[in-house]
C-alpha cells in the first residue's frame, strides 16, 4: 500500500514537472520568441502593452496636474510692494539685469489667495506599434481622465478622479479589444520649497474581446508615485524627477481560456526643461522638452494552470515635448507629445495629450 502511494506520488510529480516544463518550453520568457496564437497567448503579450502605457499615461497625468496647484516658479505670486507687470520685467528682476519699481506697501493690494478647489479632465491618445514578426500588434489605446481636488494647504492637495480607457489592438491573425472604466484617489505634496510629492491609487473593471469570440472580465490596480524637482533660473524650468509605478491585473477564466494575472513595475527618472514666455495680459506660455529612462524591472503574466507565460524585464527611453499655457492665474491647457521604444527595437509608441485645468 505504501508502495503504491508513493509510486502514485512520484508519477504526479513527474507529471507536473513535465507540465510545467512542457509551459515552458512552449511559452518561453519573451513574447518575441512566441509561435503560438492561442487566446492565452494573445492576452498576455497584449496586456504587457497596454497595462504599461495606461500606467505610464495615468502617472503623466497627475503629476501635471499637481504642477499647478502650487505657487511655484514664474507663475507665483510677487511680493507685496514689487510692481511688475509683465513676463521680461520678473525675468530682468531674477537676471539682475534692470531696476524694478517698488511702491509703499502701504498702497498695494494683497496678492489674491490661492484657489482651493481644482477641475480639470485629460486624454491621451497613445498608438502601440509592435513590430515582432509573431503578433505584429498594432492599434490605439485611449486614456481619458477627470478629477477634482482640493488644497488643504500650502502643502497638501488631496484628490478623487474617474477613468475610461478603450483599446484596439490588430495584428497577424490576432485581435484584442478592451473597455473599462475606473476611479481612484491621489494627492500632492510639497517636500521642500523646491521638491513635490505626487501619488496615485487607481482601481479598473475590464472587458476584453481577444480573436473576436473569447471575452472576459478583469480588475486592475495601479499605484504611483513621483518626486519632481522644479528650480527655477529666471523664466527657465529644471525639473528633474523620480517616479515609481506598478500595476496588477486579474483576468477572470473564461471557456478555454485560464485565469490569468498581469504584473507591471517600473521606476523611471527623468528630466524636463522649459521656458515661460508671455503672450499678452497675464497669459503665458511654457515649451518645454524632457526624456525619462523606464526600467520595467517587473513585466510579468502568469497563467493560473500552466504557469509563468511572460517574464521579460527590460529598459526603455522616451523623449517628450509639449506647450503649458497658463491663461491668467487659474486656468491651463497643456498639451502633450511622447515617444517611446527608443531601446525597444520590437515596440515603438507614440502619445499625443492634452489637459485642461481651472481652479476657484
Amino acid at each position: 500500500m505504501r508502495a503504491t502511494t508513493i509510486a502514485a506520488f512520484v508519477l504526479s510529480a513527474g507529471i507536473a514537472g513535465s507540465s510545467q516544463a512542457l509551459a515552458q518550453s512552449t511559452y518561453g520568457d519573451d513574447c518575441h520568441e512566441l509561435d503560438d496564437t492561442s487566446p492565452e497567448i494573445v492576452t498576455a503579450c497584449a496586456k504587457y502593452l497596454l497595462n504599461r502605457q495606461s500606467l505610464i499615461n495615468t502617472t503623466a497625468s497627475i503629476t501635471g496636474v499637481i504642477l499647478n496647484r502650487f505657487d511655484r516658479g514664474p507663475n507665483q505670486a510677487e511680493p507685496a510692494g514689487l510692481e511688475l507687470a509683465n513676463r521680461e520685467e520678473i525675468a530682468d528682476r531674477l537676471s539682475g539685469g534692470k531696476s524694478i519699481l517698488i511702491a509703499p506697501t502701504a498702497d498695494v493690494a494683497a496678492p489674491p489667495a490661492s484657489p482651493m478647489w481644482n477641475i480639470w479632465i485629460d486624454g491621451k491618445y497613445s498608438w502601440l506599434d509592435d513590430t515582432d514578426a509573431f503578433t505584429d500588434l498594432d492599434g490605439s489605446l485611449v486614456n481619458a481622465v477627470a478629477g477634482f481636488d482640493y488644497k488643504v494647504s500650502d502643502r497638501l492637495v488631496l484628490g478623487l478622479m474617474g477613468t475610461y480607457e478603450s483599446s484596439d489592438l490588430d495584428g497577424s491573425g490576432v485581435t484584442q479589444d478592451t473597455d473599462g472604466w475606473g476611479g481612484g484617489a491621489y494627492l500632492g505634496m510639497t517636500l521642500t520649497d523646491n521638491v513635490v510629492l505626487s501619488a496615485t491609487l487607481l482601481g479598473t473593471e475590464l472587458d476584453t474581446e481577444v480573436n473576436g469570440g473569447t471575452s472576459f472580465d478583469s480588475t486592475r490596480i495601479q499605484a504611483s508615485s513621483a518626486l519632481t524637482g522644479y528650480w527655477y533660473s529666471g523664466t527657465w524650468r529644471y525639473s528633474p524627477s523620480l517616479t515609481v509605478a506598478w500595476s496588477k491585473e486579474w483576468q477572470d477564466a473564461s471557456g478555454a481560456l485560464n485565469a490569468q494575472t498581469i504584473e507591471t513595475g517600473i521606476i523611471s527618472p527623468g528630466f524636463q526643461v522649459g521656458n515661460s514666455i508671455s503672450i499678452g495680459g497675464a497669459s503665458t506660455v511654457e515649451p518645454w522638452l524632457g526624456a525619462q529612462l523606464d526600467w520595467v524591472g517587473i513585466n510579468k503574466a502568469v497563467d493560473d494552470v500552466t504557469g509563468t507565460i511572460l517574464d521579460d524585464p527590460y529598459t526603455d527611453l522616451r523623449l517628450q515635448g509639449g506647450l503649458n499655457f497658463a491663461f491668467g492665474a487659474n486656468t491651463q491647457l497643456a498639451l502633450t507629445a511622447e515617444i517611446s521604444g527608443l531601446l525597444n527595437e520590437d515596440s515603438d509608441t507614440y502619445t499625443g495629450g492634452a489637459n485642461f485645468a481651472f481652479q476657484f
